[in-house]
């Protein structure tokens, strides 16, 4: 980012918006009112950055103070604690899509990918998270919602590998459109 302040007190006073904005943006996901709050969390955490690394050159102690308090907040711990485990679930499906991904052929072109599953379907702020991570991860993979659950999607692969041919319109029944 540019247009860094240079003063300490304009370098504080930054910080402090960009504390602020985050502790009620953690608040608002806290109380499941997410939304584009992930994205403005990141945006803050990385001015936070580096409003601290600037405020080092000329107020180490304050810059460290800083970080400390803001660290402390009570909503600030418990985001911490519950986002490094949901960015580190989010980071493994991403892996694990790349993963599945450099194993198939899926031809030339963009590549859907459906999350399903509880979280999947019915928290859109985490929804989003991983679609980000596997859109991040996987060139050319564009997410969308599932049209089907995973236990269909499961039932659709076992009627592919059965021998011959599956009873006629099942493919069709199961995604509900026959």
């Amino acid at each position: 980012m540019s247009g860094l302040p240079t003063e300490p007190a304009e370098l504080k006073a930054e910080y402090v918006r960009c504390a602020s904005q985050n502790v009620s943006s953690i608040k608002a996901i806290m109380s499941s009112e997410a939304g584009d709050v992930v994205r403005k969390i990141e945006a803050n955490q990385m001015r936070m950055a580096e409003l601290i690394k600037e405020m080092r050159k000329t107020d180490p102690t304050a810059a460290a103070t800083w970080e400390a308090s803001y660290y402390r907040t009570p909503a600030v711990e418990e985001y911490r604690g519950k986002c490094s485990s949901c960015c580190a679930l989010t980071d493994a499906l991403a892996e694990c899509a790349e993963a599945v991904f450099g194993r198939l052929d899926f031809g030339d072109g963009p590549v859907e990918v459906a999350l399903t599953g509880g979280l999947g379907q019915n928290v859109p702020a985490y929804r989003d998270m991983v679609h980000r991570a596997v859109e991040g991860q996987i060139p050319g993979a564009r997410c969308v919602e599932a049209r089907a659950t995973n236990l269909v999607g499961a039932a659709l692969l076992a009627l592919e590998g059965l021998p011959g041919t599956a009873a006629p319109g099942a493919h069709a029944r199961l995604l509900g459109i026959g």
